[in-house]
């Protein structure tokens, strides 16, 4: 195994850690506040959480893409000055950006609570997702550096210890001050992570001989957002978007409707551990060997996310409503019925995830921006359409739809990028084998998800799931696995420092 390929994973081995460890302590936190807050209450943090999350995207630029590029591709000590320089402007960068972001947020909490979202009580929360936001830009800026210097270890340990950290001062604050001291518990502890990763990264960049000082914004600026600029033009459509959707859930379902939403998406964020742990360490391996890295690559990745998250979907359908019931309570009705809808996204954001970090690693990021245009034109049509008449079950399924049109379109960039070459007969038998579970998914919904029916699915299509996989894999494909996995196993005692 090469030295490259023992990295690999290594690193991917620690952010499936994190990512485990990450989404645990979060599902324990949201059952924990699910149950001490009513739908209302769990909506207020969520919003703090989602507003947060919007502008912080927005404000980013797409440098935090661009710093993960470069500084991946450059060999350390050799081009210290060129990455401490890259480092500094971008330092700069991402602390006006902060600032100004979050200035500009307190200004408008009245028109985002009462006018956006028709909630003015909301109001407050908005301040304190504008303090939220400063230490989430600054803790992205944290990771894309640990990204680039291949220190996802570090990182993973840090992000593991803060998150026991920032879970128990959440439990404290929501028992004292319900959702506001949630919400100002959850900011403290995000500031917590913040100087935590700095202090971690200090260290880091000095066995390299690299030091991080601000300077103003000039040359590197300007590379880092030729290369990430495409990539947040593209996220630019959806993030707002998304946002805009949230609003009209709020509208049709009230604050609960958020809360409802969260419960949902605790469960779907502990299937998506494995599409984040994959993307961070592929980027930066495909970053590395941009001039040899071939085709492979991308539809092996490609190929074992799409099978894992049909594998995924159909486990989940034939448990879903009995794990809202007991992990959540019965206070969550919509959750546990339209909520399984949100399992019809899955199969293509993992897709999604895949073929945007190749790409993003390859610098063919200004193809990203049509795909976003498509994804937010499907999504706003959808949302408008359904969510009104539907409330939660229309918001999933506008998402279903917005990521659905994402993979096709991105997976026409990489035929038209690779050529034929990219396109497998395997593709066509996932297809249908995707058509065919989102199918069903849907005909359970019409019928209420009857137990008998769902238990069907985990007694017959799973075992059917998993023979019609092992029949597309190849005899060498089939090797790889095995010895992939033996890597893992290793790679569990083994993490660079």
């Amino acid at each position: 195994m090469s030295d490259g390929t023992r990295r690999l994973v290594a690193n991917i081995t620690a952010m499936l850690f994190v990512g485990v460890a990450q989404r645990t302590i979060g599902l324990v936190l949201i059952t924990i506040l699910s149950r001490a807050m009513d739908p209302k209450g769990l909506g207020a943090f969520t919003f703090v959480q989602s507003t947060s999350n919007t502008f912080a995207g927005i404000s980013r630029l797409g440098a935090d893409a661009g710093v993960h590029v470069v500084v991946a591709s450059l060999k350390l000590p050799e081009e210290r000055a060129r990455a401490e320089a890259v480092l500094g402007e971008a330092l700069t960068l991402f602390l006006l950006l902060s600032g100004g972001v979050a200035c500009i947020m307190i200004l408008l909490a009245e028109k985002i609570a009462a006018g956006l979202f028709a909630a003015p009580d909301l109001a407050p929360y908005v301040v304190v997702a504008a303090i939220l936001l400063c230490g989430q830009v600054m803790t992205q800026f944290c990771f894309t550096i640990y990204a680039g210097v291949q220190a996802f270890f570090r990182y993973s340990q840090i992000m593991t210890l803060t998150a026991l950290g920032s879970s128990a001062l959440v439990t404290i604050g929501v028992l004292v001050a319900g959702p506001m001291g949630a919400a100002l518990a959850f900011t403290t502890g995000q500031i917590v992570t913040l100087v935590s990763l700095l202090f971690g990264l200090r260290s880091e960049v000095s066995l390299r001989d690299v030091v991080v000082r601000p300077r103003w914004p000039s040359k590197e600026v300007r590379s880092l957002l030729a290369i990430g600029f495409p990539f947040y033009l593209s996220g630019l459509l959806i993030i707002p978007i998304d946002f805009i959707c949230l609003s009209l859930l709020s509208r049709a379902a009230g604050v609960a409707g958020m809360g409802e939403l969260r419960v949902t998406q605790a469960l779907m964020s502990i299937a998506a551990i494995v599409p984040t742990a994959l993307a961070g360490p592929v980027t930066s391996y495909l970053a590395t060997r941009a001039s040899t890295a071939g085709v492979e690559i991308v539809l092996t990745q490609l190929k074992v996310s799409w099978m894992l998250a049909l594998v995924i979907v159909v486990g989940l359908v034939a448990i879903w409503p009995e794990v809202v019931g007991i992990v959540f309570g019965d206070a969550y009705p919509a959750a546990r019925n339209s909520g399984m809808l949100a399992l019809a996204a899955f199969v293509p954001t993992m897709l999604v995830t895949v073929m945007t970090s190749a790409l993003l690693a390859f610098k063919r990021s200004l193809a990203l921006l049509l795909v976003g245009a498509l994804q937010a034109a499907v999504l706003m049509g959808a949302a408008i359409a359904l969510v009104p008449r539907l409330g939660l079950g229309g918001f999933l399924v506008a998402q279903a739809l917005g990521f659905t049109t994402a993979a096709l379109a991105l997976g026409l960039i990489l035929i038209a990028h690779y050529g034929r070459s990219f396109c497998r007969a395997w593709m066509g038998l996932l297809t249908v084998a995707s058509v065919a579970v989102a199918i069903g998914l849907w005909l359970l919904m019409a019928h209420h998800n009857p137990p008998l029916a769902r238990a069907a699915c985990a007694v017959f299509a799973l075992p059917a799931l998993l023979a019609f996989f092992a029949w597309t894999l190849t005899r060498d494909e089939r090797t790889r696995l095995r010895k992939l996995a033996k890597k893992f196993m290793r790679a569990l005692s083994f993490f660079p420092q």
